[in-house]
């Protein structure tokens, strides 16, 4: 049997379409039991229903050492593991410790908006970007203005924590 494989690392994590993608890698296995690796197999628990779930089978792969793990829940908390494989009959050996990881959670709010400056009838206005991108880079941070009795007016859509919102009355 292999030996226990080190626990896996984070990557990233993105999301679309409401589905998140993690992806993990792990240092591979030198001691394989006397026996050729033969691949690994990723395993996650699904920390809502307890469910484990093969996420990878590297079965006769076993030069694979990084994995994306597709179809994961929004803001859901996992553990994934890794375990080796050997001989022909691909023998698990013992499975890693869990990494726990939130997949593509969603990010924090930013900071407050601040008035940097204020001339004529432009402001210069700032904001402290998210603490916590949520695992996935954030694309970008949308302003918007609020007028009574009018619809709401997107004045600022960038990766920017600063801008300059113009012809104000």
């Amino acid at each position: 049997m292999p030996a226990k494989p080190e626990a896996p690392v984070y990557v990233s994590s993105t999301y679309a379409a409401l589905l998140a993608s993690v992806t993990v890698e792990w240092t591979p296995l030198t001691d394989t039991g006397g026996v050729p690796l033969t691949g690994y197999k990723v395993y996650y628990i699904d920390g809502t229903t307890s469910t484990t779930v093969l996420g990878y089978d590297g079965t006769s792969i076993p030069t694979v050492v990084q994995v994306t793990l597709t179809g994961l829940t929004l803001d859901e908390t996992y553990d994934i593991y890794v375990v080796g494989l050997n001989g022909d009959t691909y023998d698990e050996g013992e499975a890693s410790d869990n990494l726990s990881i939130t997949a593509a959670a969603l990010p924090d709010a930013p900071g407050a908006i601040t008035l940097t400056s204020r001339i004529d009838n432009h402001l210069e206005l700032s904001w402290v970007a998210s603490a916590d991108n949520g695992g996935s880079s954030i694309l970008g941070y949308v302003l918007y203005m609020v007028k009574d009795n009018e619809d709401d007016q997107v004045v600022f859509y960038g990766s920017a924590t600063t801008t300059t919102v113009q012809d104000l009355t």
